[in-house]
């Protein structure tokens, strides 16, 4: 099994437990790796990988993939020094500067071709797109949202959000076109960035929109103990319904409160859960769901009140097989842009958007057009 051909989190069908557990894209990229390099389908976050026959030439790969993958240059000595499969996860993430960076390099590629930026979802974490950058043939950054580790506090506007991540953006990408792309609440977000970007006077040559509605489809989330429960409940339906199709039953956010009002379970209470059912490491600090779940509330809140003003560079509207009819009007009309255009991608919003073959197609021709327009 090939690097980007790993289980599919969040598609049609189950994610495997150690997959699903990781936290964000540098996890998963070296718990796939060590699967292909060990030939194993089954590995535990605190197996130790030298007990499954990882051997020299084995580190040797693994340090190879690691290079190529994320740009991280790690020393075997390094990684043998890591006794478990999150040790060397950690020491990874070290290494690329994930944690506390609102960019995290997903794909390093020798091209002179612009860079493309995926912009994060309403989760705040890179979205999870390693498996298939490589097609793309260029460098791939994804982004993660300010107080994801609380290193700072979360924004509370769209604008305030997309802020950081247009500094950060401009000061990576250098003097070349920038490319960007954000599915769902990201390609709100995205949007924003490349207003901002356009404002510092840098020339944006795609805006990639996947499946965006210009405000949320969720109801109003009164307080942060309603997202942790919005958030548990969709968290349980992944793990324990066999049809999960992504969308939470009527009813199961008022079910989830009403569990945590009984037994007086606070985010403490809810990490725990979540650490029993291998959703969170058993190292994750407690305070890590009150964080990402008030990325969550915080950013469907900006997303509720942002209105998207012109915006008239090249965009392209990618649009699944469910999404809502007349969101792209919506979208033509706000931005004013006269380059602004409608591909069908199918799949379904909720759960096999990352893995569409379809969407990954029309991104990397799009992206193939820009780079002839800049010659």
């Amino acid at each position: 099994m090939h690097l980007h051909e790993q289980a599919r989190t969040g598609s049609d069908s189950l994610p495997q437990q150690s997959v699903f557990s990781a936290r964000d894209t540098v996890e998963a990229i070296v718990i796939s790796a060590l699967r292909e390099i060990l030939d194993v389908e089954d590995l535990a976050w605190s197996d130790d990988p030298f007990d499954h026959g990882l051997d020299s030439i084995g580190l040797l790969r693994l340090t190879a993939t690691l290079h190529d993958a994320l740009g991280v240059d790690v020393t075997m000595a390094e990684l043998a020094g890591s006794s478990t499969v999150e040790g060397m996860a950690r020491l990874a993430r070290q290494s690329s500067g994930a944690r506390g960076s609102v960019l995290v390099r997903v794909r390093s590629e020798a091209s002179d071709r612009p860079p493309l930026f995926w912009v994060h979802d309403v989760g705040g974490d890179v979205a999870p797109i390693w498996r298939t950058t490589g097609e793309l043939r260029r460098d791939v950054y994804g982004t993660r949202a300010v107080g994801l580790e609380g290193e700072a506090p979360v924004p509370v506007s769209m604008e305030g959000m997309a802020k950081p991540l247009a500094g950060a953006i401009a000061e990576t990408a250098g003097s070349v076109p920038v490319y960007v792309v954000g599915f769902s609440s990201g390609g709100v977000l995205a949007y924003e960035v490349a207003r901002q970007l356009v404002a510092r006077r840098r020339h944006v040559g795609l805006l990639a929109i996947v499946d965006s509605a210009t405000g949320p489809p969720l109801q109003k989330l009164r307080n942060l103990n309603e997202a942790i429960a919005f958030r548990l409940a969709w968290v349980w339906q992944r793990l324990h319904e066999e049809n999960y199709t992504g969308d939470v039953p009527p009813g199961m956010v008022e079910r989830a409160e009403r569990v945590m009002r009984e037994a007086n379970l606070d985010a403490a209470g809810v990490m725990q859960d979540l650490k029993m059912h291998g959703y969170f490491p058993a190292d994750a600090p407690v305070e890590a769901l009150s964080r990402r779940v008030e990325v969550f509330a915080r950013t469907n809140e900006a997303w509720r009140a942002y209105r998207p003003g012109r915006l008239d560079i090249p965009i392209i509207f990618l649009r699944s097989d469910d999404a809502d009819p007349g969101i792209e009007d919506e979208w033509r009309l706000r931005s004013g842009s006269s380059r602004f255009e409608v591909q069908d991608v199918g799949g379904h919003h909720d759960h096999s958007m990352y893995t569409n073959r379809c969407l990954l197609d029309a991104i990397r021709m799009r992206l193939q057009m820009a780079d002839e327009e800049r010659r």
